[in-house]
Parts: structure tokens; C-alpha cells; sequence
């Protein structure tokens, strides 16, 4: 970055330059008869940008090419030295000063009259002029009163600009923030509607709220967002040529990678494999003019990250305007944030239902457990017949029957939950309404509960149980993933393999039998 990472963050109330006048030849501060209100205006009246200074007062004496006239700016005013003034740097009712009668000492600067002035409203105009640009340059953002006199003995006492009357004092002149702040909206939500058939559905993702695509080629998950700058406009222009880029200051190992993906374009548009600053590091997101002209820059982008842990990015601002033409010190804006990434994958597909029964669970703690959601592939082109499930604590079966009406004695199933099994029937011949589309089920959600929910536990009940294997672990034996638990299975049933399986494996559902009511804890992972 060229310029030293700093923040502007002047904030204030941004008003008006709008100065109350009084009455030609009224009474002011420690000025006489002839000195009256100095009033003062700002264009741009943004901070750290060179400005029009314009000031007005009244006399009621004339001041020829004998006097001169004094100007005491603000403290931390950028002004010009002597020497460095231009032609046309200020000008008296419209009259250049020749700049060789200008001198500066300190925050004082000294001008010759340049020719007859008469009575009346007098206006000193300083303005940036020259090549190079010299002129005033404002202070900070805040609020300034400046001081005016001449060394005509009459006009020699210094008066204070604003005066507003004995009700309001001294009304400052306010020189505002180039911008109140700069925010960086990080949006995770949905942003495209339904579950087509045709597409990946979309889910969340490394425990961001969010949704993507999956990159089948690269066997990872994009989780998509909507990056936005925005600026807070009470305030001034920006700096033009602004640019903004991520960078990664941190990752959980020195492995660990983020992968970018530009608008969705796949394979991944960057990956990020370094915190140092090279080009492993760092990564340009675009330039605009100014933000008035474009208030909101927006980029959609994919992220996955390979490695589970935080990593940290910074989301830098900086202007790419040479000096003359900026002369604000536009600083790079940063803003710091965590992605805490608790899993590196966190979908799995489940391979097509056969025909008739299957017995399937969800290995994942899921996001939209709607039965009418997760199953829609298979409702929509007519193949589920239905799904049951047995609940061993309530003695009662529950069911799904797409377009029938519940049979007798059984209660409205409407959600797959983590820790059960469920029946699911199949037609005994069918085929997808779309011969192209095989009807894959796609889960979404965590492995592990996301902080601060507590571990996995599910109640049981002496008997057998429909129980779920939650754990997209392909390698755990039944003693292993029911391990501590309060009670040991006497038997373990699936479908695909019959008793006590030598694995779990993750979709497949399981009666277990227990010798006794307890709490059982998945032993998640391998």
C-alpha cells in the first residue's frame, strides 16, 4: 500500500456555512466603528482539501496601497511560506495581490493592499492557484474561528469572525469530514430465490450464514456473498481513484488456504496462501471513480476455506490519486474481520433412494430439516411414497405421505432431525420426470453443533430405537461413535447390512437396541 495504513474517522455534525449578518456599521468584539462582522465561507469546506477561503467584512475608511491587511488561520491550517505564493493566490474585491508583497509568520499571513479601496464591503478571497497548485489548506474536521485586522490605526485590533449577536456569540465556520466513516457490508444471506432441480441447492457454509455452489472439479463448496462499500455521505467528496483489495493477515496453519471466487467463477479467480505482503497475500478487488458517484461498490463473491479455524482479513480502501490531484490524505481504511470457519465441508450428498424401502438418517446437524425441502427432488417427480419414523419415548409412529392423508394412528412428520432414522418408501418402478436429472438429496448443515450449543446428546428409551448416525465420518465402528454413552446397545440393525455393522456409514439409518432408558453421545468424527 502507498500510503500508511491509518483511519480518518473525524466524526462531527456537518453543517452549513451559513453566517447571521449584522447591520452595516454595528458594533463588533474589540473593533471600533469602522470594523465590522468578518464573516467567512469554505468551498470545499472538506478537511485536508485545498479550499476558497472567502472573507467578508465592512469599512467605513478607505485603505489605500499604504496598508495591509492580516490574516490569523486556525491552528493546523495548511498555508503557503513566503516566497511559495502565486498569482491570483488572493485576490481584494476581485484585485490580485502581487505575490511578492504576501508574507507568512506562522499562522499569520501579511498582504499589501493593491490598489485604493474604498468605503464598504470589502471581500478577501484566497483560492488555490499555480503550477503547482499553492493556496490554503483546511485543518482537521472541526469547528475554526479565524482573525482579521488591519495596520490602519483605526482597524489595527484583531477581530474574531462569526459574530452572531450577544444570544449566539462567535457561529464557528465548520470544516467537514471527508466522510463520517467508511462501512464494509459483509452479506451472507440468500441471494437467489427457490431450489431448482437442475442446480445445487443452496446451504450454509463453514459456519457463515450463507449459501454457494458447489466446484465438483475441485471437490469443494463456494459459499457466496455479497461484499459491499459504503460510505456514511455526511460529509465531503472522497479522494477519486479509490481502490479496494482483501488481505489475509492470518490463517490457522501454514497450509491453510482461503479460495476466491469472482462473481461465481469457477475455478477459484485466488487463493490465498500467504499473510506476508506478496502476492500470495493480497488480492484487488477494483477501482471506481468516487464514492458519490458510485455509493455503493458491490462484488459477489465465492470463499471456501480448506482448513477449519479463524482466519482474519483486512478489507482495505486506498486512494490511487497522485498529490495534485488529491490533496487529501486519503489514508487506506481498513476493516478487520474473522471468518471463524468451523468446518471445512459441511454438505454431503446422499446417493439416490432405491426402490421401495431405504432406511436413511442425516449426518449432519441440518439447516432446513423441512421434510417438503430436503425431500424435494424425490416429491417433485412423484417417486417418495412415503416416510415413517418410530419414536420409542412417545410409543408413537410418525409419518409422510405426499398428497394422501395420514393413516390411522399416526402423528404428522414434518422435519428430519440429526439423531433419527427414518423409513423411507420408494415406488417400486419409477422414473424422474426429468430423465437428465438424477435425483440426489443434498444435505446442508454442521457436522458439530456451532458454538455455544452444547456437545450432541439424544435421550433413549429401553428398546429399540430409529436412531440416525450423525457424522460424515465413513470409518467409525458403532462402539466408537456411541461412545461414552450412558448405556451400551445390545444390537445394531441397518437395512444395507443387517446386525451390528462393522461401520456407520454417513445417510443410513439404524435400529439400535438398549437394555435401558439413558443418554447416548455421538462420538463425532473419526
Amino acid at each position: 500500500m502507498k500510503k500508511i495504513l491509518s483511519i480518518i474517522l473525524a466524526l462531527g455534525l456537518v453543517l452549513g456555512v451559513s453566517l447571521a449578518a449584522l447591520p452595516v456599521g454595528a458594533q463588533f468584539g474589540s473593533g471600533s466603528a469602522d470594523w465590522t462582522l468578518v464573516t467567512v465561507g469554505v468551498a470545499p469546506d472538506c478537511e485536508l482539501t485545498r479550499a476558497t477561503y472567502t472573507i467578508g467584512f465592512t469599512t467605513n475608511m478607505p485603505l489605500d496601497m499604504s496598508f495591509h491587511v492580516f490574516v490569523e488561520f486556525p491552528a493546523g491550517t495548511g498555508i503557503p511560506a513566503t516566497g511559495a505564493w502565486r498569482a491570483n493566490n488572493i485576490l481584494i474585491n476581485t484585485i490580485p495581490v502581487n505575490p511578492a508583497e504576501i508574507t507568512t509568520e506562522g499562522n499569520v499571513v501579511k498582504f499589501r493592499v493593491p490598489q485604493l479601496i474604498g468605503t464598504g464591503p470589502i471581500t478577501v478571497v484566497f483560492q488555490a492557484a499555480g503550477v503547482p497548485l499553492r493556496g490554503i489548506v483546511n485543518p482537521v474536521a472541526g469547528k475554526y474561528n479565524l482573525f482579521v485586522k488591519t495596520d490602519r490605526p483605526s482597524m489595527s485590533n484583531w477581530v474574531k469572525s462569526g459574530w452572531a449577536g450577544a444570544a449566539l456569540g462567535y457561529v464557528p465556520y465548520v470544516i467537514a469530514p471527508t466522510v463520517s466513516t467508511y462501512e464494509w457490508v459483509l452479506n451472507f444471506e440468500k441471494t437467489y430465490p427457490g431450489i431448482g432441480l437442475d442446480v445445487v441447492p443452496p446451504f450454509k457454509m463453514c459456519g457463515q450464514v450463507g449459501y454457494g455452489f458447489e466446484d465438483a472439479p475441485l471437490d469443494r463448496w463456494v459459499s457466496r456473498f455479497d461484499l459491499t462499500l459504503e460510505a456514511d455521505r455526511v460529509g465531503c467528496v472522497p479522494c477519486p481513484y479509490m481502490a479496494a483489495a482483501m488481505v489475509m493477515l492470518a490463517r490457522p496453519s501454514t497450509t491453510a488456504r482461503a479460495h476466491l471466487y469472482n462473481d461465481m467463477t469457477l475455478p477459484a479467480a485466488f487463493n490465498f496462501t500467504s499473510t506476508t505482503v506478496v502476492a500470495g497475500s493480497t488480492f484487488l478487488l477494483g477501482y471506481w471513480a468516487s464514492l458519490p458517484t458510485d455509493p455503493a461498490a458491490l462484488w459477489e463473491f465465492g470463499f471456501h476455506f480448506d482448513t477449519p479455524g479463524t482466519y482474519t482479513f483486512a478489507l482495505v480502501l486506498t486512494s490511487l490519486a497522485e498529490e495534485d490531484e488529491c490533496d487529501l490524505v486519503c489514508a487506506d481504511v481498513v476493516r478487520i474481520v474473522d471468518f471463524q470457519v468451523y468446518q471445512a465441508k459441511d454438505a454431503i450428498r446422499i446417493d439416490p433412494f432405491t426402490q421401495k424401502w431405504n432406511f436413511f438418517s442425516s449426518p449432519l446437524i441440518l439447516k432446513d430439516g423441512s421434510i417438503e425441502t430436503l425431500l424435494a427432488p424425490v416429491i417433485a417427480g412423484g417417486q417418495l411414497k412415503h416416510v415413517v419414523h418410530y419414536d420409542n419415548a412417545l410409543g408413537k409412529w410418525f409419518g409422510f405421505f405426499p398428497g394422501s392423508s395420514l393413516p390411522v394412528g399416526y402423528q404428522s412428520l414434518t422435519e428430519i432431525k440429526d439423531g433419527k432414522g427414518y423409513a423411507v418408501r420408494m415406488k417400486a418402478n419409477y422414473e424422474s420426470f426429468n430423465p437428465a436429472l438424477v435425483p440426489y438429496l443434498w444435505l446442508f448443515g454442521n457436522e458439530e453443533p456451532e458454538f455455544p450449543a452444547p456437545p450432541l446428546s439424544y435421550q433413549v428409551k429401553k428398546g429399540w430405537t430409529m436412531m440416525g448416525f450423525t457424522s460424515i465420518s465413513t470409518t467409525m465402528t458403532p462402539t466408537e461413535y456411541l461412545y461414552p454413552s450412558a448405556v451400551t446397545p445390545g444390537s445394531v440393525w441397518t437395512l444395507t447390512t443387517g446386525f451390528d455393522p462393522a461401520f456407520m456409514t454417513p445417510g443410513l439409518g439404524y435400529w439400535v437396541y438398549f437394555s435401558a432408558d439413558g443418554t447416548v453421545v455421538p462420538q463425532v468424527g473419526p
